[in-house]
């Protein structure tokens, strides 16, 4: 796919102007939706081993985001929705962001961002195509509405796609008997553990002559299904067609031509028939690069899921100092793909994802953004060689892209073995006040909280479970004593040895004797083993806030060296700002909002009629208009909605107001909102009805955008 560059079509000027005046964005936001000026959703794809869907999302404007690297800048949120039944229905998966910045360097070449959630989809034998419908809405400085897959953002995009759910790999004894239609005996059933998982049988390799059978009909050519034995002719010297032709042969005759299979395979040069590169990103929460493609046909990869398939290999290459020549080999990761002769619209799409250690790179964000090139190629069945970036491989091409490095502090070698607190809840500590606790949008935090940072040393240390590190809390208002997190909790580690398919597992993270947790991660693709936490990405701690857990809070990390015994307080960062970081303080808010008034007050026959008072379990005429009274109070107040339901029924009547926000362009106080709503029901069928109010709060809560929540209705009936 050929990557077109950004152009300007406006003036800077006009087209920041119509993003950030709040008269202007709302009037884009009635008039154009959808609009990918600026960013806009380019490709979506699946790594069925970890259950992750990725998003690649192009930045394509120098400017437009809410201020330079040292600024707040502005963020990006995907929705993520699924679908089972082609699009009839959908099932909200929840959103992620990254933050976007003005970076003048990108002015030639877009930003390439991915952003990662993991689901947990349902699976089935290997036997049943599990084919998946998934719908990213890009929406910028908004996050799309749960439960709204229709939802046009005024800023960003709709991407749809079809991905291929992994078939079960242990079976409850329940699903296998449901699937073979029988039913035991009650005397049985009762006596026997039917949720006892039984694994399935490992996956067969097809063999050439299986393989030449299966493909006869469909036409796959004898230099795609027999590629690697090719290969293993051309490079092993002990590997001969004799050897193959020796090779247990289950069903059929092998006859292959091998020298008109070198020939043709000498010519493929990048061959994208059957599948294709077409993304690439990064992840700047998990420093992961992150590559979509497209796998093409329905058969020629090696077998169905039911047999071993075949594997995608992508190796990634970084030209950091960007004078053209992509000097380091990143490493290369790798998935499995299968055939499926129903592959629904001609084209299933996948990721894969490679951890990178861009600590080296990194630099204050006074010193500038820094921008750096990197190349990904695709290659089937076969790794490329990391030495040959400009190499095409056989089956499968190559993409570029531009990425911004995340600022960072330039770190002395000493510095790399101290601890560093990154995130709260996937907020940059940098954007944490320090005074009042409260992050960007005067935001604060309340029920779990994932405490997420790292180790700078860990890439480059080769033994694992080398450091370990403690965290404390403590209350501020007043000042109280230290507390010492030593709950037991679960993440995902995801591990890897070189090209070699990673692994991902369920580790419980618990503390030592002196209340120290051990940190997870360790080397780097390249070097050869190496592990990442990837669910929460990069978790420290999970502190799980009381109810009583108010006020600001103080939270300290140490780390500690097991090989040396060595204690070491956190980095002190250097925010844009020029405050400084070590401990971070937080204010939590356990409180949802209180909806104090919502109710009925007046109706009138018409525009022309005096308001009646509205009596209790009054039936209302259609056609008539209705009053009412609202009033939500919380701390930290963000959002309040109202909207008439059984929406089908009103047939497009709305709630005036239909919302009134803390934010630009309501502005309304932090305490909260109250006043009258209107709602006219001309045109709205005889039917029982309630205007619901829902309101949400700024709160951080269990760490998601949302907010502490609550809702109110009354309820009214609508008669000829």
């Amino acid at each position: 796919m050929t990557k077109q560059k950004a152009k300007n079509k406006f003036p800077a000027n006009y087209k920041a102007r119509n993003r950030f005046v709040p008269e202007l964005a709302s009037m884009s936001a009635a008039t154009a939706g959808g609009n990918t000026t600026y960013e806009k959703i380019g490709c979506v794809g699946f790594q069925p081993d970890f259950n992750r869907l990725e998003a690649v999302v192009y930045i394509k404007q120098p400017v437009g985001y809410g201020g330079d690297i040292c600024s707040a800048g502005s963020k990006e949120y995907v929705r993520f929705f699924l679908s089972f039944d082609n699009g009839s229905t959908w099932d909200d998966q929840g959103v992620t962001s990254f933050t976007a910045y003005d970076i003048p360097q990108a002015a030639k070449k877009r930003l390439e961002y991915a952003v990662t959630l993991e689901i947990d989809p349902k699976k089935q034998f290997c036997s049943d195509h599990n084919f998946v419908l998934v719908r990213a809405i890009l929406s910028w400085k908004g996050v799309p509405p749960a439960g709204n897959p229709d939802f046009i953002p005024p800023w960003g995009n709709i991407h749809d796609t079809e991905i291929q759910v992994d078939p079960l790999k242990s079976i409850p004894v329940w699903k296998l008997l449901e699937q073979a239609e029988l039913t035991l005996p009650t005397n049985i059933a009762q006596t026997v553990d039917l949720s006892q998982l039984i694994p399935t049988v490992e996956k067969k390799a097809l063999s050439i002559a299986e393989l030449q059978m299966l493909y006869k009909k469909p036409k796959v050519e004898p230099h795609r299904f027999a590629f690697s034995t090719a290969l293993k002719l051309l490079t092993d010297p002990d590997f001969t067609a004799s050897t193959v032709q020796m090779e247990p042969i289950e069903s059929g005759s092998l006859s292959i031509d091998w020298q008109k299979v070198i020939g043709a395979i000498y010519k493929l040069d990048g061959n994208t028939s059957y599948e294709e590169l077409e993304c690439i990103g990064l992840n700047p929460e998990t420093s992961e690069l992150i590559a979509t493609f497209r796998v093409k046909r329905p058969y020629g990869y090696s077998g169905g899921p039911c047999n071993k398939g075949s594997i995608e290999y992508v190796t990634f290459w970084g030209d950091f100092d960007m004078d053209g020549t992509f000097e380091k080999c990143l490493g290369t990761a790798a998935v499995e793909v299968y055939d499926y002769n129903d592959i629904p619209d001609g084209s299933l799409e996948y990721a894969v994802f490679l951890p990178v250690d861009l600590t080296p790179y990194k630099q204050p964000c006074q010193d500038g953004p820094n921008v750096a090139r990197i190349r990904a190629t695709l290659s089937w069945n076969a790794p490329h060689p990391c030495n040959k970036p400009n190499q095409p491989p056989y089956w499968g091409n190559s993409e570029d892209t531009v990425i911004h490095i995340p600022a960072g502090p330039k770190l002395p070698a000493s510095d790399w073995f101290k601890p560093i607190l990154y995130t709260l809840c996937s907020r940059n500590v940098c954007s944490i006040d320090q005074g009042t606790g409260l992050s960007t949008g005067d935001r604060p935090f309340g029920g779990v909280i994932w405490i997420k940072g790292e180790f700078p040393i860990g890439p480059a240390v080769v033994v694992p479970d080398r450091f370990k590190y403690r965290v404390r809390v403590r209350p501020l208002d007043p000042i109280g004593a230290w507390q010492v997190l030593t709950n037991d909790f679960k993440v995902w580690v995801t591990k890897g040895s070189g090209v070699s398919l990673a692994t991902t597992s369920k580790l419980t993270q618990t503390v030592d004797s002196n209340d120290f947790y051990t940190y997870r991660e360790y080397g780097t693709p390249v070097s050869g083993n190496w592990r990442r936490v990837t669910g929460p990405n990069r978790a420290l701690a999970r502190w799980a806030t009381r109810k009583e857990d108010v006020g600001r809070w103080e939270i300290e990390i140490i780390g500690k060296d097991t090989l040396t015994n060595t204690i070491y307080q956190a980095i002190q960062q250097i925010c844009p700002d020029n405050t400084t970081r070590q401990n971070v303080i937080l204010k939590l808010d356990q409180e949802r909002p209180e909806v104090v008034d919502m109710r009925i007050t007046h109706v009138k026959k018409n525009p022309a009629a005096p308001w009646k008072p509205a009596m209790g379990c009054d039936k209302i005429k259609a056609g008539s208009i209705i009053k009412g009274v609202y009033e939500v109070s919380d701390d930290h107040f963000r959002k309040m909605t109202l909207r008439v339901l059984p929406k089908s029924a009103a047939h497009g009547a709305t709630v005036n107001p239909a919302s009134k926000t803390y934010y630009a362009p309501d502005f309304e106080p932090t305490t909260g909102t109250s006043g009258t709503w209107i709602l006219d029901t001309s045109g709205m069928d005889p039917c029982g009805y309630v205007v619901l109010l829902e309101a949400w709060d700024r709160t951080i809560a269990n760490c998601d955008a949302d907010g502490w929540y609550n809702r109110k209705s009354v309820g009214f009936c609508l008669v000829k």
